[in-house]
């Protein structure tokens, strides 16, 4: 099944926002990010969610609004994409080969401001080009980690224990108990955030083709 999902794509990636469907990433030539998607054949966007939600498994609603477009064994090997404006693109899965993936990074300000761009955690050397570049950028006061998109996989151990400066928990938080939150946030000190050992950028301080 993992290795299903890894192979299979739908060419795109579209998500909720502000009440539309939005294309996000995408390697068909004739669709772009920002292109606004209002219907899958015949049926409308929302409806074709609505039809599709049991088969997603998700925590929320808005989860699985957002994991719609990353299951494409939801969709026909082939379906015509009906744009706002009325533009159509129609898709064929079975002769879309998507482009190798790979983890990037760079330096943002040198010497300061790092970034890291991390696809999916399917494939080990994804995590190993991450850690790689954890080690390059370990001078930088500023570490961006991107997962945005990502498409899950195996968990990446080694790379969360490289993020980590101080032991944290190995599994789901525990539920707050009926006190103060305050309380229960001091309780909870030792559990540490996964990007913590590095100071986390305000919105103000990220390049704004991150934000």
């Amino acid at each position: 099944m993992a290795e299903q999902r890894k192979q299979s794509t739908l060419g795109f990636y579209a998500t909720p926002l502000d009440a539309k469907w939005v294309v996000q990433t995408s390697f068909l030539d004739n669709l772009k990010p920002g292109d606004s998607i209002s219907k899958i054949d015949d049926t409308a966007i929302e409806a074709f969610f609505l039809q599709q939600r049991r088969y997603i498994s998700a925590s929320s609603t808005a989860a699985q609004r957002r994991n719609l477009f990353l299951l494409p064994y939801l969709f026909p090997e082939q379906f015509t994409l009906t744009l706002e404006g009325g533009r159509q693109i129609t898709v064929n899965r079975a002769n879309l080969k998507k482009p190798p993936e790979k983890t990037e990074g760079r330096w943002v300000k040198p010497g300061a401001t790092a970034y890291i761009r991390i696809p999916a955690f399917f494939d080990p050397s994804l995590e190993e080009d991450a850690l790689n570049y954890v080690r390059q950028f370990r001078r930088a006061k500023l570490l961006l980690i991107d997962v945005r998109n990502n498409a899950g996989g195996i968990p990446p151990a080694r790379l969360i224990s490289a993020l980590m400066d101080r032991p944290y928990a190995d599994g789901p938080s525990p539920q707050p108990p009926a006190l103060p939150l305050s309380m229960w946030l001091r309780k909870q000190r030792r559990i540490a955030n996964p990007l913590t050992n590095r100071r986390l950028a305000r919105r103000s301080e990220c390049p704004q083709q991150f934000t």
